[in-house]
Parts: C-alpha cells; structure tokens; sequence
C-alpha cells in the first residue's frame, strides 16, 4: 500500500506531540474508560487511542484487541490507517477496507486480525494540530449512525481535554493520584472558577449533546456549601495560605436522594496555569456503617445486619486474593513460584478463616447460623490441613504430620467447611506455640450406629502447655487472647463443635504441651465408585513401581512411604550416596529397576546433586527419572538442573497433591495430573454478551480473567447499579454478573429496577448475584428481589461456569 503524504505542518505537528510527553507511557485508567466506551457505542469489538510519530503509530489505550496483539505497543506508521486520519479534518470513515484502494492491500486487512471497518477521529489541538486519532474497527463491514459519529468527535474532544490536564498535572507528579484513582469524582476548574475537565462524562448521553464542561459550577455541585465559605475557601488556596482544605458535604442524586461525599481541593501551580483540583468521595457507605457502629453498640440490640457490612466489607479483597492466586498457579511459572503462589493462597484463606470466626461467633451467639451438609472424603480434607499448614511447620522446624486410623470412614456426611474451620483453629495454635517438637493430627472411629459414625479427631503438639487457670477458661469469648490470639477462635470452635452434635476438652501441661480432642457425629453415605482419590490415571502404568528416595529423615520418609503405598507403589529408603548406589545397580543386576529416584539436596555426607551427577555418570542410569527434594527458599538453578537432566523438583515441607504431581509425571510424562487448582474449560460462546457490576478494581480484574479463560471475548464493565440500570436498558446482555453491595444504588435495586423496565418490554436477562454476602438468607434475599442465581466469593470457577452455561442454555428469554 502507498505511504500516505505528511501532513504540511509535519514538524510543529511532531514538537506539539512531543510537549504532551504521552508516547510510549504506562495504561492509564481514564484513556482505558474511554476506549470501553467508544466500543460500547458504536458496538465494535475494538477500541484505540493512536499518537502517530515520525515513524509509526503508538498505542496509547487498546480495547478489545485480540489476546496476540495484547502486547504489541507500536506500529510501523506506513501500514497505520490513522496516519490518514490525520490528514483528515473530520471522521474518516471505511466501511469495508477490502474495497479501498488505499486499503485493501493493507496486512492488518488481507492478514491477521482481517479488518473489515474503520472509524477514525483526530485529536486534534487547541492549535489546530492532529497528533493522533480516537478510532473503532471492527472484523466485519459496517457504518455507524450520526449518534454514534457524533459520540465519537465528542469523545476525541475529551481525549484532548484529559491530555492537557494531564501535561498541566505532570510538572508537579500529580497525574497519577488524580487520575488514576477514578472511583472518585474529579474536576479541574482554572482560577476563573472554568471547569476545564471532569471525568464524568462518561455519565452523560454523548451521542446526543455536546461536551460542555462550562456548566459544572462549583456552588451547584455543592449546593450545601454556602457560596461566601466556598469563596473563602478558594482564595486561601489561590493565595497558597492553605495546601488542602477537605470538607464534607451532603448532595442529591436525580432522583432526589441525599448521599454523604468527603471533598478535597487542592491548587496545582504549574508553570502554564494554576489549577484547582476538586476530587470528590461518596462516603455514603462509610456513614451507614458508623451508624450501625453506634447502633451495634446499644445493649441487646440485633447486630446481624452490621456484621452482614462489615463481613462484605472484609471478605470483599480476601476473596479477590484467594480467586486470583488460583488463577496465578495455573500460569506459566518455576516450581518455586508455584510454591510461593500456594503458600499465598493458603495464608489467604487462613486470613478469611480468622474473619469467619469474629463473624459466626456473633451469628452463633444469635441463633443464626445453620449447618450446611454434604458428603465429602474425611481423609482428603485431614491430608489438605496438613499441607496447608506445613509450611509454617517448616519454618519453624516443626515436624507435622497426620494419623488416620484404618477404621475411620472415608466418606461422611457432615459440613465440610465448618470441620475445616475447626481444625484451621486448631492447627493454626498448635503451631503459633510450638516453638520445637512436632505436631500430629490424627482421627479415629469412636462409635458406629446404623445410620451414624462418631469421629475423634485430636491435634498433638509439644509447645508451651496451659496452666490449669488456663485451661478452666479457655473456650470462653476473648478469655485467653494470649494463648488463643484473637480470643475467638477457641470459643468459635467449642460452639461449632457443639452445633454438631460433638465435645471438646484440652488435655494439658505447662512446658510440655497440649492435646485438643474433639468428637463429630456424621451422617454415612454411600462411598462414590470412583476409585482412590489419589490414582486418576491408567493403574497398570504405576502398580508396583519400584521408587527409590534417598532420605534420612525418619518423619519424611514416613510422609513419602504413606501415599505412595496407598497409591501401590513400592518404596525402598536409602540413607546416603553410597548406599543408593548400591541399590540402584542391585535393582539393575536383579533385572527389576527402580523406576524413579526421589534424592534430598542437602544430605549429611554428601549433596544431592553429587549423586545426581554419579548417577548420570552410569550408562544404565543415564535416563533415569530423578526427582530432587529441595529446601524452601533454598531452590537450586535451573541452569543445574537442566545441565544435569533432572526430572522435576519437590519442595520441603513436601505436601500430598505435589507429590503426586511430580511422581506421576515423571513415571507417565504424557498424562497431565490434577492441579491444586482445577484448569478450567472454555464453556461459554466467544460472542456471549456479558455485563459485570462491581465496583471493587480486583473482582473486576478477577471476573474479567475467569470469563476470558471460559472463552467469552467480551463483557462490559458498570462500575455501580445506576450504571448497571443504564447498560441495560441500552444494550439486552445475555448475563448480568450483579455484586450486591455497591456504593450509589446496590445490586437488590438495580435487579428491581431492570426487572422492572424489562417487564414491560417483554425481556429477560439473567441476573447471576456474584458476592462475598455468605450469612444464612443471603441467597433468597438474591432471589426475592429478582436474581436468577446465586454464586458466592470466594469464587469457585467450576461453579461459576455451570450457572453461567446453564442461563446461556436458556435461549428464550422473553418475560
């Protein structure tokens, strides 16, 4: 295609880019919220803001590019439409590229992605300079209206006002606290009282009116500021007696409804021009919550409500933490890093355990928590608690592991997520006051009725012991918040035991340790036929495997001899070098191999890698799988372990699913073996139209990753229920992801209200409520007020999935 000519002003139009100092910066949130919105009114799939250079074109904010273009940050400038826009006055429009001779030859159009349209506005300067364009394109032919050619010339114009703003801003570093925190309002006003920006066009009818900043004025944003105090206020900034002034103020929403806002103003002087930054806060939720505070602490007054805020308010970023190091594990990392991203993971859900108790006392104590029962492998859990403490065992060189006598059931029926509450209390003290020694958990058949087993369950250790004054009071609420921690989770456990049906006691001795034991009643069910948990692969591949760990340690031999046999394979121990040597050319010489080697790095006598290296010394041994043991935050390079051919790594303290990982891959390369956290499957159509209200920045991130891993290319973001209303009524989605609690209008009113619209015109879209709102009735208070469906945080993606492909099913969605 043919290089298109510069522009006569070329050189001014290159100094004018340059002074913007915007070409190959970092995403910024606000260019971001324009290009989802330029795509959302003219209904592409792509979105961009373009600076074109001597030489190409520069990304400035993408939306919507393909997954392989993710990266790309630049353009050679004689392949970029958008050097054409430039030369334009106005819109540059291509209905269909492939029919345009400047075009048609063009490789983004007969080459990946094959675009079809585009639409193209320059940005233009208050000095008549086109630095850039603000265009959409799309994969097949089409043509916008005059509503959506008029957003367009109306969104460039913002882009400019934002670019000014942000080169005024920057000579005093304050663009990225002003700009990027866009959950609050912001206005920029010169010291005319002008407003020269806000960011909160995005909330006016763009395909219909003009952009006008001239009529936001200060005393009608804060109409219950007088005008003499709001003057006074000014001219203390402007005469630089004051650097801040913050205030709190009440103000109207349309529908007449008062909300509580925090405002900071604060005056930038800049070398161009001093500008008065106005940033707003809707603090409306804080209030209530401090009302509730008050009222919460009235004696004898019902307190549900308030812990309801405050358990959201606290869940809300630990399950965002929780769900995203789920997806991080499933990334491409080091083994080490996978075990860091698990250990993170675990803390996480330690954290939320410590949350759930201070909450479900509360609840307990009110008669308002009710037991949740379903069948689940008692033995999968006990091993998952030993993992997910071992860590912290090993960071204090405490020897951990579980006892499961060979009576007690595999499968019960009972609530699964309130016995690991349990035990996280238990082993979480256990540890915090065992400072040498070890650790056991163990489980044990007390009685068997017809329909009913009892389990005893005890948590060993030999930390610092209770005194008897200790003891008389320990399960009582904050009583011995020296020995317990919080003082809740003692007294939390003691009630859930209780619930079902169970007892605790504590035996104990000062200075020689502690032992809790607590009984369950379960309910019996009927063993799935699905085989041990542990052997998902063909059973002939490894029964009678012969595996050789070279280890002296007599607790990690018996946490490696355990599953391994449980999974029929046959273990054989050897203490040092010369020892497995010797075995290993024995298995040869008997002509009955080992099939795997498992050898701990720092051994006594010699290093593992000294063995490693002896071993790949014999011809008979060169192809030998070898599995090296490696110390926490002790890895060895991958630049060894390439160079010596080892298999795979297991980092102490060594945990069950990592095991079987490392040792199924190495005897069944070709077999993928189950992760910590589950892969998930593409179930949802690539063109589902999808729309998430949330208002918190990481479930957002969270929700938009796990529908693109699910297969959706696509879903609109509201930032609120006004928003969400407003999306919907403009747009009929296939889904709506609804959080429950969100500042403005919440997620039980912004259901009510498209219920109500859609009602009328015989429409219906499922609204999924997707929240951290977990207490008893939470899930029918969803229901009632119109929800389709209920998921709750943290989130479990296989959930997630079939709810969302079962509304998807539904293909009628007429009221």
């Amino acid at each position: 295609m043919s290089v298109p000519l510069a522009p006569s002003n070329e050189d001014s139009r290159l100094a004018a880019l340059a002074d913007y100092e915007i070409l190959y910066t970092n995403p910024e949130k606000s260019f971001d919220s324009i290009t989802l919105l330029a795509s959302q009114i003219c209904n592409v799939p792509i979105a961009m803001i373009v600076f074109v250079d001597r030489d190409q074109q520069c990304f400035k904010s993408t939306h919507g590019l393909p997954q392989e273009l993710k990266d790309v940050k630049a353009t050679p400038r004689d392949v970029a439409i958008c050097a054409y826009t430039i030369l334009s006055a106005d819109l540059l429009e291509i209905s269909d590229l492939t029919r345009d001779e400047r075009f048609k030859h063009n490789p983004h159009v007969t080459g990946f992605p094959f675009l079809r349209f585009y639409a193209g506005v320059p940005l233009t300067t208050a000095e008549g300079m086109n630095v850039g364009s603000l265009c959409v394109l799309d994969y097949q032919p089409k043509a916008l209206n005059e509503k959506q050619r008029h957003a367009l010339s109306n969104l460039s114009r913002i882009v400019i006002s934002l670019m000014n703003a942000r080169r005024d801003l920057a000579e005093a570093n304050l663009f990225e606290q002003v700009f990027q925190n866009s959950s609050n309002e912001i206005y920029l006003f010169d010291s005319h009282s002008k407003c020269i920006y806000t960011n909160q066009w995005y909330l006016k009818n763009l395909s219909e009116r003009d952009v006008n900043f001239l009529d936001v004025d200060l005393n009608r944003l804060f109409p219950d500021i007088a005008t003499d105090e709001m003057k006074a206020m000014l001219d203390s900034l402007f005469a630089k007696e004051k650097s801040m002034i913050f205030c709190e103020t009440i103000r109207k929403r349309e529908d007449g409804s008062e909300y509580f806002v925090d405002v900071r103003l604060q005056v930038n002087f800049s070398k161009r021009i001093p500008i008065l930054i106005v940033v707003v806060n809707d603090v409306t939720n804080r209030k209530i919550a401090e009302q509730k505070v008050e009222i919460a602490l009235e004696p004898n007054h019902e307190n549900s409500q308030f812990l309801a805020a405050v358990g959201h308010e606290m869940r809300t970023p630990l399950t965002g933490l929780i769900s995203m190091s789920s997806m991080l594990y499933n990334t491409s990392l080091t083994p080490e890093q996978k075990d860091y991203v698990r250990m993170i993971h675990h803390s996480s859900e330690h954290l939320l355990t410590i949350v759930n108790n201070i909450l479900d006392l509360s609840r307990i104590e009110a008669g308002l928590i009710k037991l949740e029962k379903s069948d689940f492998d008692l033995h999968s859990l006990i091993a998952e608690m030993v993992e997910k403490f071992a860590a912290k065992a090993h960071a204090k060189n405490l020897t951990l592991w579980a006892d499961i006598d060979s009576t007690t059931p595999r499968w019960v029926n009972g609530d699964y997520l309130r016995i690991q509450q349990i035990l996280n209390n238990l082993m979480s003290n256990a540890i915090k006051f065992t400072e040498e020694g070890k650790i056991c958990l163990s489980a044990k058949l007390e009685k068997n009725y017809p329909e009913s087993t009892v389990v005893v369950f005890k948590v060993k250790d030999n930390g610092v012991g209770l005194s008897p004054n200790i003891q008389k009071d320990l399960f009582s609420t904050g009583e011995n918040p020296k020995y317990d921690g919080s003082g809740f989770a003692l007294a939390t456990t003691k009630q859930l035991v209780e619930l079902m049906g169970g007892e605790i006691f504590v035996k104990s001795q000062s200075g020689i340790g502690s032992e809790f034991c607590f009984s369950i009643c379960f309910d019996k069910c009927d063993e799935p036929h699905t085989g041990d948990l542990f052997i998902n692969v063909n059973l002939p591949h490894i029964q009678g495997a012969k595996i050789l760990c070279v280890e002296a340690s007599e607790i990690n031999k018996r946490n490696i001899q355990l599953p391994l046999v449980s999974w029929q394979m046959f273990c054989d121990f050897a203490k040092n070098s010369h020892e497995a040597m010797h075995k290993l050319k024995e298995a040869i010489f008997n002509e009955h191999p080992y099939k795997l080697v498992l050898i701990d790095e720092r051994m006594t006598q010699a290093s593992g890698l000294d063995l490693v290296i002896e071993i790949r010394k014999n011809e008979k041994l060169k192809k030998m799988p070898i599995v090296l043991m490696t110390q926490l935050g002790l890895p060895v390079s991958e630049l060894t372990l390439n160079a010596l051919e080892v298999t795979s790594t297991l980092t102490k303290p060594i945990s069950l699913s990592k095991l079987r990982e490392v040792v199924f891959s190495a005897l069944i390369p070709h077999v993928l073996t189950d992760k910590p956290f589950a892969k998930t499957k593409q179930t949802i159509p690539p063109m589902a139209s999808i729309l998430i209200a949330e208002n918190d920045d990481i479930s957002k991130e969270l929700l938009l990753r796990i529908l693109f891993r699910l297969g959706c290319n696509r879903a609109d973001i509201a930032n609120n229920g006004l928003e969400a209303v407003t999306m919907a009524k403009a747009k009929l989605y296939d889904i709506i992801l609804m959080d429950c609690e969100m500042p403005g209008m919440n997620g039980y009113e912004a259901t009510k209200m498209i219920r109500s619209f859609q009602k009328q015109r015989g429409q219906y879209t499922p609204v999924v409520a997707v929240t951290a709102n977990v207490f008893d009735g939470d899930r029918e208070k969803c229901l009632s007020c119109g929800m389709s469906d209920y998921v709750p945080k943290p989130i479990d993606v296989p959930v997630l999935s079939g709810i969302i492909e079962k509304w998807l099913k539904k293909t009628d969605r007429s009221a």
